[in-house]
């Protein structure tokens, strides 16, 4: 903890504000996240269309590789900033404290590629690809990393409401720059980078306009003082440490799977993986928009010791965002093929059994971000090291034998091998860890296992019957037809479940009531 006298200390640009309550702000941001997915779709069909699985997979394994390298020289410090600043809105000292850490780890980054040139190791470390295309995405990462603060910075300061509605506007700019980009042919490698420095350069003024706007300007922050640099640089450490084994670990073994793939399987296959991992993302727009928020709210209630705050994500908000998650996943892994041939075209299709397991790491992720989240806030990073620690370790050798080609000992599955051991290491590792966050919340593991079981079982259940039921009445080969068609049907009956089953889906009665009664409210009002 920071010492009362660091706490104690002023600030005179802060402005007093009545913040939302954690429901608008989710409200918020998943509707301009799903409003920003449907936008994202436009970018998912024709960016990798445009660039073609080679230049796109080239693409996906060399931004892959440096945002894993500034996460490494991350070690885990964003939560513990992100803790801080949600805990004192006061404490600036905190932010140059985290900015001047990410800037070090950013001078590092660039000196590793430095020395990997002189050395000569340039295309045994990244097979195929220029030192232009290393230093744009070494760039990239690092400028990525930095926007990353005023963005946190809005959601600790609860203006996450406002935040969110000027990133729906810059993502409206960024999808017709990219429509434009395509139409007239300009799209190649290097105008991507461009075109992704642009908007991130242009989310970050914005942020940082709103941040001091709201009197919480970050050129008006208060630098640490030699006591509360130590102090800052202890509270750090004793947070971050544990995560540091962690980090290394799980560099090589993320930088190992996509260096595995692209030795052993080339460009078309890591643009495949690469392809099938950005619908996956697509897909858990319902996590991503409430984990900063429950990072918040766990480090008020761990400050507060509020343990039914502590337990309440875990036993009441998790099986929602499950079921969420999985709506689209599930049926997105039923209509794979039909997926790629909607948003790749024909250099995509022999990528559906990629994409069919890869969208199912979002209902992971519902969970993987969950209990990060818990285990850091709470100051129990250890746990999550070493649970995370043993399956980084052990999907070592898997991602080899199943990537490598026969003459070596491997079974030559490509971007699929790899999409297999993420999703079934990832299973069991979340929930080994969902299984002791469960025992210090004192929450049923058993209970939330068999909502995630059920639930899987019933929506793949219900996207095989839709897909059937289309393909049997509707003629023709149109991907896009049975896509809507199967999606409306699907749609319809998971809603239907939900209203006269609830159970089944994890679902309170009571809140189904009250949902009801909302949308009748809504309903009648606009009549």
């Amino acid at each position: 903890m920071v010492d009362a006298e660091v706490i104690g200390r002023p600030s005179l640009h802060i402005k007093i504000y009545k913040e939302d309550s954690l429901k608008k702000r989710y409200i918020y941001k998943l509707i301009s996240n799903v409003l920003a997915f449907a936008m994202n779709l436009v970018t998912a069909g024709l960016v990798p269309r445009t660039l073609g699985p080679k230049q796109f997979g080239d693409y996906s394994f060399i931004t892959n590789f440096f945002s894993q390298v500034i996460t490494f020289f991350d070690c885990g410090t964003n939560y513990s900033f992100y803790a801080k600043i949600s805990q004192d809105h006061q404490y600036t000292p905190v932010i140059a404290f985290y900015s001047g850490f990410i800037l070090l780890g950013s001078l590092l980054s660039l000196g590793f590629i430095n020395i990997i040139n002189v050395v000569g190791l340039q295309s045994l470390v990244w097979p195929g690809q220029t030192v232009t295309v290393i230093f744009l995405a070494a760039v990239l990462a690092i400028v990525g990393r930095l926007i990353e603060i005023p963005n946190k910075m809005t959601d600790a300061y609860g203006y996450t409401v406002k935040a969110e509605v000027l990133k729906l506007m810059l993502k409206i700019v960024a999808t017709g720059l990219i429509i434009i980009l395509s139409v007239y042919q300009l799209l190649t490698l290097h105008m991507y980078f461009a075109y992704q420095y642009f908007i991130l350069i242009l989310l970050g003024i914005t942020l940082i306009v709103l941040l001091a706007r709201n009197g919480h300007s970050v050129f008006r922050i208060s630098l640490p003082t030699r006591k509360e640099f130590e102090i800052l640089t202890r509270t750090f450490y004793q947070n971050s440490h544990p995560l540091f084994i962690l980090s290394i670990i799980s560099l090589i073994a993320e930088i190992a799977d996509r260096w595995l793939l692209q030795r052993y399987s080339g460009s078309t296959q890591q643009g495949f993986f690469g392809f099938s991992f950005n619908i996956a993302f697509f897909c858990s727009v319902f996590t991503t928009s409430i984990t900063p928020l429950l990072m918040r709210e766990f480090a008020i209630a761990s400050k507060s010791q509020d343990e039914k705050a502590l337990s309440k994500p875990f036993s009441q908000i998790s099986p929602i965002l499950y079921l969420l998650s999985a709506y689209f996943s599930c049926f997105i892994a039923v209509e794979a093929d039909n997926v790629c041939a909607i948003l790749g075209g024909k250099h995509y299709t022999d990528a559906h059994l990629t994409v069919a397991l890869m969208v199912l790491y979002p209902m992971q992720q519902t969970y993987g971000q969950l209990t990060g989240a818990f285990l850091t806030i709470t100051g129990r990073t250890k746990i999550m090291r070493n649970i995370s620690s043993i399956f980084l370790i052990v999907g070592l050798p898997i991602t080899y034998f199943l990537i490598a080609p026969n003459s070596v000992l491997g079974y030559s599955f490509g971007s699929t091998g790899l999409a297999i051991k993420t999703i079934v290491l990832g299973f069991i590792g979340v929930n080994c860890l969902l299984f002791v966050c469960c025992k210090l919340v004192k929450v049923s593991f058993y209970r939330l296992l068999f909502y995630q079981l059920i639930i899987a079982g019933i929506l793949t259940a219900l996207g095989c019957l839709s897909r059937y039921l289309v393909t049997c009445f509707i003629l023709g080969e149109n991907p896009l037809i049975h896509f809507a068609l199967a999606g409306i049907f699907y749609s319809v009956c998971v809603i239907c479940i939900a209203f006269f089953a609830p159970k089944l889906f994890g679902i309170d009665i009571s809140l189904r009531d009250r949902l009801a009664r909302s949308v009748l409210n809504k309903v009648s009002i606009i009549r």
